[in-house]
């Protein structure tokens, strides 16, 4: 179990460098992860990542997208 654990962070890894925060925070509520000394860094990088595209949206006045990251960042 802990190897599929670590398969899983390096795919949320890797979808994270991507942009593709949506598929990370389906990565990282799998059960495989739970537990990983790992996880909490990856879920900060997200939130981050979140807050980041949500102020992107925001300059574009995409007040809706904004709000809607934003949420998924806390």
């Amino acid at each position: 179990m802990l190897g599929l654990g670590r398969m899983v962070l390096r795919q949320a890894q890797d979808a994270l460098h991507k942009g593709r925060l949506e598929e990370v925070q389906r990565l990282l509520s799998q059960t495989a992860v739970q537990g990983h000394k790992k996880l909490w860094e990856m879920q900060q990088q997200l939130g981050r990542a979140f807050a980041q595209r949500g102020l992107s949206q925001l300059r574009r006045e995409d007040r809706t997208g904004a709000w809607s990251d934003l949420l998924l960042a806390e």
